[in-house]
């Protein structure tokens, strides 16, 4: 018995060492299923979506099993880590390469041929390297591009470059060529009077293409291949030429003595309207120019009238005087006629009504004629939204039917004033307060696509064909001026309580939405206006800066470094820069002016007198001042900061301080946290103030050249030079010098009928929502004498230099 208990325990011991459920894998072992066994996993945990894990010791219990799993687990997750941290490096150098310039680039990729650790190229660019804190593409593309303010402006002119260039320095010297031009013995001193601003060979008409990023000086000059590019050389005083090239040969044909009573040629006339519709007219298109000058010369009025020709001309004979001298005597005497029909042309509403209007508002504020001109615009807009071309959410049916049945010129030259009237009012609403529009034109954008048409219009089932004289740009520049309205919609709302901080009032999100919204905007033009640029994208790059300061505004807290319960800058969520807020963003629009202006007045010889520029020209002029007064506050002799370490109170005065020491303090805000604060050295506040100064100085210049076409513009410059002497940035007798030589440069604004009339221009944007009386124009231009009376009075070093003989004082 026992020999067969023998025989029968032999075989089971044996099928028990074959059992193969000791090499399956733990969740089919657990489950007391069969396991194929296949590695890495078994088709049972394919089909269950488990992970599949094979005991390595068959010896070993299941929790030590277990714990060997886990720890390869790690293992392959550590090694996974590592992976994907070469990866993002690589992505990171990738991406870094192609944003930055063609130059930087070419350096790093030298770099990287030469080392066998490709990552030690970004360590040789920040002077060390650790595992575990690699610099991003941000970092190392920031350390070799030209130097920006903030992260904000980096990430900025990395991403939107259509309006946010790279802007390399300015040095002095460069500024200091376009602050002081001298004339050629002609005693015209500061600015060479008319000469500043000629052209040595041609006229106006090679301006196709310029660049946006000044370079230092005496690098490059203007290029025949770039036409517009930032040069610092002085302007000669060549005299400017007259041109006889049109812009189309129909003008040849002008009879102008059948559209107006002034004595005037038809040459004359020809050439300063070709003059207004090749620049000016370009900015906002508000009539169709083939349907115009077809009407012009064939003495119709389907498309042309007396007061649409008259308010041309004189509008257009204003800027044509840095071209011709004897254009300037018919301003005034165009002015008297345009003032003349529009009073004599009733209310009943017309295209060419609207267009004439509006026209006529643009000379008229130019012209200094505030009050005629603010009457005109109203009555433009009244007669756009009488015929339903403006603010109208939904056509009515009897519109729609009256639209089905013009004929296609019609509505094409309809498109055109309702745009037209759209795009001015918008860039009017913020430098005077104006009536915001609550809905743009039904009527399609002149030179707009079928897709592009909006849905209100579809219904018409209409198709319009655009003129070639339609720019392409120009239905981007109207959904940019779109954009603008929806921000005036709200800030200018009557609802908002003028004794209240906006901020109050708005959210932030709200202004951070139309910033996006205008950033979209940017790059979807980005071929448009970076690849190709041209003077009438310049000026549109302008008023997308100034708008965005606009939009910020509201929003900035008084920047006062180290000051005890400074209030911290309300982020912005949809960077990613850390320090993305409304200041940085505005300071990053503010140096983009800069560089606009800068442009500008490099390439004077080749580009146009407008006083649409002038907007950039007020914000920088602006911006100087409020930088230079915050300078100056913590720079003077009397300013002691009383700052919070802590529990202890420090004082610091940075006027003994070593000029070349940085303080770094630590300021404890209200909610606990503790921020570290570096001061500015005296020796780079001054530096800083310098540089206020002068860029304010070239504020001055272009008004002052300005001034020549448009006699507005000695109450700017008073507003301004009044403004800056309450900052200090200028001294009494330097303001009386730089008005004198203005002055000068438009003798021909001496007689009574040029002088202006009430400019109402809101130029203190800190008081322009709250105070705007305060803030306009013709205000602080009264304060003038008085301030530079009283400056002369307590400084007893001034002095009242030549006019020749302007420069930028040390400060």
């Amino acid at each position: 018995m026992s020999n067969i208990q023998g025989k029968a325990s032999t075989p089971l011991m044996q099928r028990r060492r074959r059992d193969t459920s000791s090499i399956a894998c733990n969740m089919c072992r657990t489950k007391k299923t069969a396991c194929d066994r296949v590695r890495p996993s078994c088709a049972l945990c394919i089909d269950r979506g488990s992970r599949c894990v094979y005991r390595t010791n068959y010896r070993t219990s299941d929790a030590a099993a277990a714990g060997a799993s886990t720890v390869a687990s790690e293992a392959l997750q550590k090694q996974l880590d590592v992976l994907q941290t070469r990866l993002s490096d690589q992505s990171d150098m990738v991406q870094a390469l192609a944003a930055l310039p063609p130059e930087a680039a070419v350096d790093i990729l030298r770099l990287l041929r030469t080392t066998k650790e490709p990552f030690s190229v970004l360590a040789s660019l920040h002077g060390s390297m650790h595992t575990r804190l690699r610099p991003s593409e941000n970092r190392m593309s920031r350390s070799i591009s030209p130097p920006t303010y903030s992260q904000m402006e980096f990430e900025l002119a990395a991403r939107y470059r259509a309006v946010y260039a790279r802007l390399e320095p300015v040095d002095d010297a460069s500024l200091q060529s376009l602050i002081i031009i001298q004339g050629a013995g002609d005693g015209s001193g500061f600015l060479g009077g008319v000469g500043s601003l000629s052209p040595s060979t041609s006229s106006f008409g090679d301006t196709s293409s310029f660049s946006t990023t000044p370079t230092p000086s005496a690098s490059v000059g203007i290029d025949s291949d770039t036409p517009f590019a930032a040069s610092p050389t002085p302007q000669t005083s060549t005299p400017r030429r007259k041109s006889r090239r049109y812009i189309d040969d129909r003008l040849q044909l002008v009879q102008i003595e059948y559209w107006t009573s002034v004595i005037i040629s038809n040459e004359m006339a020809a050439s300063i309207l070709s003059f207004y519709l090749e620049y000016d007219h370009t900015l906002f298109n508000i009539f169709d120019t083939d349907l115009f000058l077809t009407d012009l010369v064939e003495c119709r009025s389907d498309f042309c009238s007396a007061f649409l020709v008259s308010s041309i001309l004189f509008f257009a004979c204003q800027a044509y005087t840095a071209i011709d001298s004897t254009a300037a005597p018919l301003v005034h005497a165009f002015f008297r006629e345009a003032e003349m029909l529009w009073q004599g042309q009733g209310n009943v509403p017309s295209l060419t009504g609207i267009a004439a209007c509006e026209i006529f508002s643009m000379g008229g504020y130019f012209y200094g004629r505030d009050s005629v001109a603010l009457a005109a615009l109203i009555q433009g807009r009244r007669m756009a939204e009488k015929m339903e071309l403006l603010s109208i959410a939904q056509c009515s049916p009897t519109t729609i039917a009256h639209f089905q049945q013009q004929q296609p010129k019609w509505l094409r030259a309809a498109s055109h004033a309702a745009w037209g009237v759209h795009n001015w009012l918008s860039a009017h609403v913020f430098y005077y307060n104006g009536e915001a529009i609550t809905h743009p034109p039904i009527l399609p954008a002149p030179g707009n696509t079928e897709e592009q048409y909006s849905d209100e219009f579809k219904k018409f089932n209409l198709k319009i064909e655009w003129s070639s004289y339609t720019s392409k740009s120009f239905p981007g520049i109207s959904q940019f001026w779109a954009i603008s309205q929806e921000v005036a919609v709200v800030y200018l709302n009557q609802r908002i309580d003028r004794n209240r901080p906006l901020a109050e009032q708005v959210p932030i999100a709200f202004a951070e939405e139309k910033y996006r919204k205008l950033l979209a905007w940017a790059d979807a033009m980005v071929d448009v206006i970076y690849d190709r640029q041209t003077w009438q994208l310049l000026v549109c790059q302008c008023w997308f800066h100034c708008t965005v300061l606009h939009i910020f505004r509201p929003f900035l807290h008084e920047k006062v470094p180290g000051l005890k319960n400074t209030p911290r800058p309300r982020p912005l969520g949809s960077f990613a820069a850390m320090d993305g807020s409304p200041e940085t963003v505005f300071d990053a629009s503010v140096q983009q002016l800069k560089n606009l202006v800068y442009i500008y007045l490099s390439n004077l010889s080749r580009i146009p007198l407008s006083g649409f520029f002038n907007a950039a020209f007020v914000l920088v002029g602006h911006s100087m001042i409020q930088g230079y007064r915050q300078k100056h506050r913590i720079s003077t002799p009397s300013s002691r900061l009383s700052i919070s370490s802590q529990s202890s109170e420090m004082l610091v005065d940075v006027n003994t301080a070593d000029l070349n020491s940085t303080n770094r303090v630590v300021i404890e805000e209200e909610d606990g946290e503790e921020m570290e604060v570096v001061r500015q050295t005296p020796r780079e506040v001054a530096e800083d103030k310098k540089m206020l100064r002068m860029y304010f100085l070239l504020c001055v210049r272009a008004w002052t050249d300005l001034y020549m076409c448009f006699p507005t513009f000695s109450e700017f410059s008073q507003a301004f030079l009044s403004m800056a002497m309450e900052a200090e940035i200028m001294t009494g007798a330097e303001a009386q010098s730089s008005l004198a030589r203005l002055r000068a440069n438009g003798r021909h604004h001496d007689d009574e009928l040029s002088k202006p009339a009430g400019v109402s221009s809101l130029i203190d944007f800190d008081r322009s929502l709250s105070n705007p009386e305060e803030a306009s124009v013709n205000t602080l231009a009264q304060r003038f004498n008085d301030l530079a009376t009283f400056s002369e009075l307590t400084n007893a070093e001034d002095f009242v230099a030549a006019p020749d003989d302007l420069r930028v004082q040390e400060l």
